[in-house]
């Protein structure tokens, strides 16, 4: 679905892009993805995540992850981005168990990047422990925002503890309908593991490793 709704920009990218024999090949701008914001609803339950790294960097990345204008756009041109999809940052089970404060950091969103329309979309965060307010949601998001999907943690994490849940049960019907629906892609972010794991001996790298990249090893 990413490729049904990604390959309209790439031949436009390509079919004006044509230049003269004589003319030198103008750059096609990048469309890039896990392109994340910090937005003021979400911002107290993401330092956490981050916490291992040195203060500086910590420093560092949390300010930037707060900036949508004039850094990234200075950014995105040195390095022939022409557009951004912006996502909102890990945070935590709270925000899946909260439509209020995704609503909120939606909505927040929304307001930065409507400022720049040809520079950035959005991808929506939701409240996937509620499937019903996430469907709901969801449908706010790309019909009122024009948000080009969604960015959701790969599975639940309950909050009575437990096990995960993900995202196959029929509880979760209706979500995809939705999607299906507004023809959107659901890019399903990998998760951090359960404190179980983390902690269960073996594994291929360290700790400061593992929080480097996230929850892709």
């Amino acid at each position: 679905m990413i490729l049904h709704w990604i390959l309209p920009f790439c031949f436009t990218a390509v079919a004006t892009n044509r230049n003269k024999p004589d003319q030198k090949p103008e750059p096609i701008g990048y469309i890039t993805f896990e392109e994340h914001w910090a937005s003021p609803a979400l911002y107290s339950y993401f330092p956490t995540v981050l916490s291992p790294l040195p203060p500086p960097v910590l420093n560092t990345t949390l300010t930037n992850l707060q900036e949508v204008e004039p850094v990234r756009l200075a950014s995105m041109k040195n390095n022939s981005i022409s557009l951004q999809i912006v996502s909102h940052v890990a945070s935590g089970p709270e925000p899946m168990h909260n439509p209020n404060l995704t609503a909120l950091a939606n909505s927040q969103l929304f307001s930065r990047i409507k400022l720049y329309p040809a520079n950035f979309k959005g991808f929506c965060v939701l409240p996937m422990a509620l499937p019903v307010e996430a469907a709901s949601q969801l449908r706010t998001c790309v019909r009122e925002y024009g948000f080009v999907g969604a960015l959701i943690d790969a599975h639940v994490v309950r909050s009575s503890g437990g096990n995960y849940q993900f995202y196959g049960g029929r509880e979760y019907d209706a979500f995809w309908q939705t999607v299906q629906e507004l023809d959107v892609p659901v890019y399903l972010h990998p998760s951090f593991p359960s404190l179980d794991e983390v902690f269960t001996p073996g594994g291929l790298y360290t700790q400061e490793d593992s929080v480097a990249t996230a929850g892709w090893d």
